[in-house]
């Protein structure tokens, strides 16, 4: 087991440096020019100058990956240009607003989706598993865009229930992880069911069923825990896209986390804000695709090897 983890640490280098290399070298590429935002178009040149020169902004760009490499290799991911503060300190700010967003999200989906999907797959070709299945296809229908509002106008417009936007209490976590967790529970509902159908094929199951064994002993020891490799796979990428999926709705929610923090940043065209909000998104999910695969070996032992 410990051969395997360390193997799976040492190929998250080669990756994570991909990641820093393509952020900053497509960073570059979005159209607009800091300077005009932080100085306005009408400054004088000898201002513009002296900010390229001190942002380095005026230094080839290979000699400006250069320095940024640099400073990832030491901790560093530098200054934004627009709040003059640390890129480091405003992530560590901003960072457990996104990854408490993103955790109740989890939370809702594996409660809806888990037993919701093993019932259905019991229940195969029955009302309530198609029943079910409706459901499950109208939540992947709708995205968090149009999701979000509506809940917005049902919930906090018309039955003045819960808060709006922010993150000043309990309940504000409600309506923006219900706005992430429905769809990804969706598809979680229907991976579960699919992966619990092709286990009750199975031979063994057959046997525990002719032993005698009570219906929850077969469902939990012998179905569900074979089923989980693709549940646990659907997880890990839909945690994923969890973070990303928090842009939209860190912005109709007014969220202080990372996905928000992303949107201004490329507003302002703050180049070092952006490349450290995309590293901390790739880096959380390389994370939890780390976790995955200990997951895997802990729940197959044949994944090891």
């Amino acid at each position: 087991m410990l051969r395997y983890l360390a193997i799976r640490l040492l190929s998250i280098f080669p990756l994570a440096l991909g990641v820093a290399t393509g952020v900053f070298f497509l960073i570059h590429l979005i159209p607009g020019d800091p300077i005009d935002l932080m100085l306005g178009e009408s400054a004088a040149s000898s201002d513009r100058a002296a900010l390229r020169a001190t942002l380095h902004l005026d230094e080839p760009i290979v000699k400006q990956y250069g320095h940024f490499i640099s400073g990832l290799l030491q901790g560093d991911l530098g200054q934004s240009f627009s709040m003059k503060k640390s890129v480091s300190e405003i992530l560590l700010s901003r960072y457990p607003a996104t990854l408490e967003l993103a955790l109740f999200a989890l939370l809702i989906a594996m409660t809806i989706a888990v037993p919701l999907g093993i019932f259905s797959a019991l229940r195969h070709g029955s009302f309530s598993d198609q029943t079910i299945l409706f459901f499950s296809l109208l939540g992947v229908s709708i995205p968090n865009f149009c999701l979000g509002p509506l809940l917005i106008i049902f919930f906090s417009l018309k039955l003045n229930l819960l808060p709006v936007s922010g993150r000043e209490e309990l309940f504000s976590f409600v309506l923006p992880s219900l706005t992430m967790g429905i769809g990804m529970s969706a598809i979680l509902l229907r991976i579960t069911r699919a992966a619990v159908l092709e286990i009750l094929s199975k031979e063994y199951i057959l046997t525990a069923r002719a032993k005698g064994l009570p219906q929850h002993t077969v469902v939990l020891k012998h179905l569900f825990r074979n089923a989980l490799i693709p549940i646990i796979t659907v997880l890990g990428l839909q945690f994923g896209a969890l973070l990303t999926g928090a842009i939209i709705t860190e912005t109709i929610f007014s969220w202080p986390g990372l996905g928000r923090l992303t949107i201004s940043a490329i507003y302002t065209r703050d180049y070092p804000l952006v490349q450290g909000c995309v590293l901390t998104i790739a880096f959380t999910y390389l994370l939890v695709s780390l976790i995955v695969d200990i997951l895997y070996a802990m729940a197959d032992p044949r994944v090891r090897y």
